[in-house]
């Protein structure tokens, strides 16, 4: 085999660079968020490098969208509009769900304040990622 079929071009390497860094922000900021224990309203070191860790994370993913092709930004944007838009649908009906539910004693009118936030970020960003890559693997596997 060929070298230059063996060696990564640039844009390949610059590429998977920012990936790499984009998951070890996610995995600082989760390692340091688990590590801090409870929020009781005081910032401590953890937290402070937990921010920064999902700011390292959130600048990788802008550079990493930047070094993609036309191409592969496009599928990426069509997965997140259509993938992210039927992932939020879901989370509208499990939100109706559960406020329907609230006279039964089973629905959000029994969570705590820091439930019920935790519960809304879950509902707004999890299904909408699940759909994000639900319909991108369906658009990678319809070009194979």
């Amino acid at each position: 085999m060929s070298a230059q079929f063996t060696q990564k071009s640039p844009m390949q390497r610059r590429k998977n660079a920012w990936i790499a860094a984009t998951f070890v922000g996610m995995g600082l900021y989760l390692a340091a968020f688990l590590s801090a224990g409870e929020f009781d309203g005081h910032m401590t070191w953890l937290h402070w490098l937990g921010l920064a860790a999902a700011g390292v994370s959130a600048a990788s993913a802008f550079g990493w969208i930047a070094s993609l092709d036309e191409v592969a930004r496009q599928v990426h944007f069509e997965a997140w509009y259509w993938g992210g838009s039927a992932g939020l649908c879901v989370s509208a009906f499990a939100l109706l769900a559960l406020v329907l539910a609230a006279p039964v004693g089973i629905g959000v009118a029994h969570l705590d304040v820091d439930e019920g936030i935790a519960l809304g970020f879950v509902l707004g960003v999890v299904p909408a990622a699940i759909g994000y890559a639900i319909w991108w693997t369906a658009l990678w596997l319809r070009r194979r």
